[in-house]
């Protein structure tokens, strides 16, 4: 098994169903929102655990409702992600 240390970041990616794509300067409603755990570090983390590599990340994240997001979507992998810290401020 390969060992891979990743140094990176974290992100909340905000997905909003639309009923089609706007048009230049157009503001349409959405009507669903969907958060989904993102950022480049992140993933490459995830996609790595999940191909076999023993994974290690590093990172930040803020003091908001988006870290308290991440850090759970984050419990179901098996990267070891206990040099993650938290900030003062925003995620991501």
């Amino acid at each position: 098994m390969k060992n891979l240390f990743v140094v990176g970041s974290l992100h909340l990616d905000v997905v909003v169903k639309s009923p089609r794509i706007p048009k230049k300067d157009e503001t349409i409603i959405g009507s669903a929102v969907k958060y989904v755990f993102g950022g480049k570090g992140g993933n490459q983390a995830i996609a790595a655990d999940r191909n076999g590599a023993s994974t290690f990340f590093a990172g930040r994240v803020g003091s908001d409702s988006f870290a308290d997001l991440l850090t759970k979507q984050l419990e179901g992998s098996s990267v070891n992600f206990s040099a993650l810290q938290v900030g003062p401020g925003a995620s991501g």
